[in-house]
Parts: C-alpha cells; sequence; structure tokens
C-alpha cells in the first residue's frame, strides 16, 4: 500500500512540478499566467533568501528560468525514473530539490508580507512533497526488512536441510 501511495504521489507530484516550471518559461500554454509569473519573479529576485546576507540578487529572468527548468528536470526525474537501486537516490535528491525551491518561495512570500492565501499553494506542494519523503523512508526500510527476513530464512533452510542429510547419512550408515 505504501509502495502504491509513493508512485502515485511520485507522477502527481512530477507532473505537476513539469507543467509549472513550463508556465514559468513558456507563454505558449498560457500567456496570462506566463505574465503573472514574469512579475512575481521580479519581485521575488528582490526577496531572494540570500541576498540579505551575501548581496547577490539574481535577475529575474535567469531567476525564473532556472526555477523553471528545476522543477521540469525534477519533476521528469519523479515521474519517468523508477525508484530501484542507484536511481532511488537520483529520485531521493530531486525530491528535496523541490522541496528547497518551494521552501526559498515560502521565504520570498514572507519576506514580501504576503498573506497566508498567497503561499498556501507553495506550503501545500512542500508538504506533500515532505510527505513523499516520508513514505519513500517508510517503503526503503519496509523492502529492508522483508530483505533481512527472506536471507534469514534462506539461512534456516539451508541449516534444516544440511541437518536432514546429516540424519540420513547417519541412518545410511547404521
Amino acid at each position: 500500500m505504501a509502495a502504491l501511495a509513493l508512485k502515485v504521489l511520485s507522477i502527481t507530484l512530477g507532473l505537476y512540478f513539469c507543467f509549472i516550471g513550463t508556465l514559468k518559461i513558456t507563454p505558449k500554454i498560457n500567456e496570462d499566467a506566463n505574465k503573472q509569473f514574469r512579475t512575481v519573479f521580479i519581485s521575488y529576485s528582490r526577496y531572494f533568501p540570500l541576498a540579505k546576507y551575501h548581496g547577490f540578487r539574481p535577475h529575474p529572468r535567469y531567476y525564473r528560468f532556472v526555477y523553471g527548468y528545476t522543477e521540469i528536470v525534477c519533476g521528469a526525474i519523479l515521474v519517468f525514473l523508477p525508484g530501484k537501486g542507484i536511481l532511488k537516490y537520483i529520485k531521493l535528491t530531486a525530491n528535496c530539490l523541490l522541496a528547497l525551491l518551494q521552501c526559498t518561495t515560502v521565504t520570498s512570500h514572507y519576506q514580501r508580507g504576503d498573506g497566508f492565501e498567497t503561499m498556501s499553494g507553495q506550503l501545500v506542494m512542500a508538504l506533500l512533497l515532505l510527505c513523499r519523503l516520508i513514505v519513500c523512508y517508510q517503503v526503503a526500510g519496509r523492502e529492508k526488512k522483508e530483505q533481512l527476513y527472506m536471507k534469514r530464512r534462506e539461512e534456516m533452510l539451508q541449516q534444516a536441510m544440511d541437518k536432514a542429510e546429516e540424519v540420513a547419512q547417519s541412518k545410511k550408515e547404521d
């Protein structure tokens, strides 16, 4: 059940971020949404989280492009990469990167003095990404327990087979 929830969260969040990232980059899908993102990123660059400490303020256009392409790439990773082997860690990295992007957006909204209704969408997405991370760790823990159980079961079965062979050989000798 948790594995199904993980797949559903991965696909849903991945498609959402691919769509939103595309809206930020190109006006071909929805011109009004793209204009709105352009104006919002002008103020985002003024309230960039590192600007207060380092004086670095990204250009709004490049900030929007980097943000949008990061969302598209990380969303595609969540949708298309399987969660097995080394690719699982790439998915976890994409999940954490998207959560970090959402946190920077919430921080920018807070610094601008926006209300809760403005930042509620980013908060929900950050919480869903956190839920996906928690479910991923639960699934990984369950898989590890199952592997240990199967290994122990095989060891016990091998011991029983060895014991049966010893009994059979001792009966042949008698």
